[in-house]
């Protein structure tokens, strides 16, 4: 193991004012830098919990059909083009929908899926991908039309409880609905659990939490660009990297060719600046280890 890499990896987290940075390879901790369990906004990082929420419904047969459209849990869809708009869409980025990418109209919504709901098309559902937010909220709301449970209540039950995540916050609108597009506020130790799960192909401490094919399904790639979309994963190739990423530099990397686990964070409480973020990406330092 690379001892300069990762003190180039601590030097450059330092200079870019991350908050905080874990690198783990199987069940060793290369770097456990910055304060720890620090408890840190993920923002778009919550979208690929999302995509494991969905993950989870379809391995319980909740869910058998990701192009299912979304008028048979939202009826009020029943209508013109919005009848074509499925899962599927909400999960590539490909929905068609208005969005404001400021997401300053969703902060001010009391209900973030009515918002949605209201949102007009812009494009036809599966035309064309384009990062949307907006349509990312539907998908608390498709989760608690299968479960009966809030989205909360289910990915707290059903993925962070048997993970041993405690150390997190769900930011909700004032209807009391989670946002799926951003939001999850989580110690870097616990993403690192997500991450483990990811590549150990859905096991868990023995057991098989998601199967193999969802994880499988979850990071093809859906679009190209660097990175690919895949279901609220990305995609980065030569070499692979898994990715859930958000806003000001958040990240979850995950590097299978050699096992590595690794999330940086940064802390935009701690460094209110509304001056533009240096973003750093650790990314290539650490296919470096």
């Amino acid at each position: 193991m690379s001892s300069k890499t990762l003190n180039d990896i601590q030097e450059q987290a330092t200079a870019s004012n991350l908050a905080r940075v874990f690198i783990q390879q199987e069940d060793d901790v290369l770097l456990d830098w910055g304060k720890p369990q620090a408890l840190l906004q993920s923002y778009s990082i919550t979208k690929s919990i999302m995509g494991l929420a969905i993950g989870l419904l379809w391995d319980q047969k909740l869910l058998n059909e990701l192009h299912t459209p979304i008028y048979h849990f939202f009826p009020e869809w029943d209508q013109g083009y919005k009848q074509q708009v499925t899962l599927w869409h909400l999960l590539t980025h490909t929905s068609g929908l208005q969005d404001d990418p400021t997401y300053e109209d969703i902060i001010r919504a009391p209900d973030s899926i009515q918002l949605a709901l209201c949102a007009e098309l812009t494009s036809l559902p599966g035309e064309k991908y384009n990062y949307n937010n907006k349509a990312t909220n539907l998908i608390p709301g498709v989760i608690e039309r299968i479960t009966g449970k809030s989205a909360e209540n289910f990915i707290n039950e059903s993925l962070f409880n048997p993970l041993k995540i405690q150390n997190f916050e769900w930011r909700q609108d004032k209807k009391g609905n989670i946002y799926g597009a951003a939001g999850l506020k989580i110690a870097a130790e616990e993403l690192i659990k997500i991450g483990k799960l990811v590549l150990d192909e859905g096991k868990w401490d023995g057991h098989s939490l998601l199967s193999p094919a969802w994880l499988s399904l979850m990071t093809t790639k859906t679009s190209i660009g660097a990175p690919a979309c895949a279901l609220l994963w990305w995609i980065y190739e030569n070499p692979t990297i898994i990715a859930a990423q958000g806003y000001l530099g958040q990240r979850l990397y995950i590097y299978p060719k050699k096992q590595i686990i690794m999330v940086q964070q940064y802390d935009r409480d701690e460094n209110p600046s509304n001056q533009p973020h240096n973003i750093v990406d650790l990314r290539e330092l650490m296919t470096q280890l």
